[in-house]
């Protein structure tokens, strides 16, 4: 009674196996040569179909949990038949949409390409950009302009702007002629005022030579009597300077003795305190052995407990749970009790 019910439940997917094979044997052969339209249309009737099976099995698996398995796994028989054939379709049409793709994509390099050997040709004539137009001898052009022109009023445009950088140039040229005329007017004055320079610099060395002449003589009379001054002084602060340094010598003996004492002092304490912490430490070890044999053999019973045998779901989560916790809390004993 009960299979006669599943198999009553599985037809209802109303998709029989003569049906997919005719829709393989329609669409397996379809490629994209037969026309992008033809072959997308074919997959959207197969993944309607896939569609409706996965609807159907959700619907039927509500109705009663017992007949899921034969369900889910009618369902799974079902779009294993069709998923080849929506592959094989999708295939097909991935085909055409990566070529209208790359077609898009070669128009836009070209017209890129285009677009930026303008814009080079308009910076060749020194053209600036504000962020929105360019200028160029006072012809103005925005971007998008410059990429909507055909290439005749183009070349217009860019005929216009050599017109005026002529002139500018032919401008520019006659500047030019009459700043050098004056900058060769100027230089002549210059150079008078520089010859005037020179003449009266040569009267001021002269005079600077003569009273250079009487301030040397002046300070070497001023060194000599300071030399013989300093002779006196030196020989006053070698004196001294002896003195203070027998004298630092014999505190710096005094000091080394005495910081020698100190440090074996402190040496032998320090040995004392390191000999007292080790003593001390293993007492408290050899204490503490027998709680880390029994911590040891705790997590070893921990380790070896077996979880019992659930059946249902969620006895089977709680026993995973169980043996998770136990498993992290035998490796903090242990590491806890190893380090007694």
């Amino acid at each position: 009674m009960e299979k006669e019910f599943l198999s009553g439940e599985i037809a209802k997917f109303n998709l029989a196996d003569a049906a997919i094979a005719e829709l393989s044997s329609r669409y397996m052969g379809l490629t994209i040569s037969d026309g992008y339209e033809v072959v997308h249309k074919a997959k959207m009737e197969v993944k309607s179909r896939r569609i409706d099976v996965e609807k159907k099995r959700k619907e039927l698996k509500e109705d009663a949990l017992r007949y899921g398995q034969a369900i889910d796994a009618e369902a799974k028989r079902l779009t294993a038949l069709l998923s080849p054939i929506e592959d094989h379709l999708e295939t097909e049409e991935k085909v055409y949409l990566d070529q209208k793709a790359a077609e898009k994509a070669e128009k836009e390099r070209i017209a890129a390409e285009k677009y930026q050997a303008r814009i080079d040709r308009l910076c060749s004539f020194g053209a600036t950009f504000n962020g929105t137009m360019f200028n160029a001898y006072g012809n103005v052009i925005s971007g998008k302009a410059i990429e909507a022109a055909t290439d005749e009023s183009f070349e217009e445009f860019i005929g216009k702007i050599a017109v005026a950088k002529e002139a500018d140039d032919l401008r520019r040229a006659e500047e030019e002629r009459v700043r050098l005329e004056e900058e060769a007017r100027i230089q002549q004055i210059k150079a008078e005022q520089e010859a005037e320079r020179a003449r009266l610099a040569e009267e001021a060395e002269r005079l600077r030579l003569e009273q250079e002449a009487i301030e040397k003589e002046k300070k070497r009379l001023e060194d000599e009597e300071k030399a013989r001054l300093k002779a006196v002084a030196d020989a006053e602060t070698e004196r001294l300077r002896q003195e203070e340094l027998e004298r630092v010598k014999k505190e710096a003996a005094e000091k080394a003795v005495k910081e020698a004492k100190e440090n074996a002092e402190r040496e032998k304490a320090a040995e004392v305190a390191r000999q007292e912490k080790a003593r001390l430490a293993a007492e408290r070890k050899a204490a503490r052995a027998p709680d880390k044999v029994k911590l040891l053999k705790l997590a070893d019973d921990l380790d070896a407990f077996q979880v019992p045998d659930v059946k249902t779901d969620d006895g089977k989560a709680i026993a995973l749970w169980a043996v998770t916790e136990l498993t992290a809390l035998v490796a903090e004993l242990r590491e806890k009790a190893g380090a007694l």
